[in-house]
């Protein structure tokens, strides 16, 4: 079993998401697909439930899915080639 700080354990997403040798607009496609497809079947619970309680806990699963996809979506845009990164700082010195 791999431990946390080992630096070759990956989170199950990483794979294709979080990998930095996947261009950027192919890993904002895959998470826009994923949300948005639970996103839909979610919301369409929400709207198809006869309950309020349905609605309720549709509607907050919801929201912690755009809210997870946001931050999937920021860790995409801030997140940097290793192999670029060790390229830069083998340069300076």
């Amino acid at each position: 079993m791999k431990r946390l700080n080992d630096p070759d354990w990956r989170v199950p997403y990483d794979s294709v998401i979080g990998d930095p040798e996947i261009p950027k607009p192919v890993r904002y496609a895959v998470l826009a697909l994923l949300i948005g497809f639970i996103l839909f079947i979610v919301i369409y619970s929400m709207i198809q439930s006869p309950y309020l309680i349905g609605k309720i806990i549709c509607g907050g699963i919801a929201l912690l899915m755009l809210g997870m996809g946001i931050c999937l979506a920021i860790r995409i845009h801030y997140q940097t080639d290793c192999s670029k990164n060790r390229r830069d700082k083998t340069e300076r010195y």
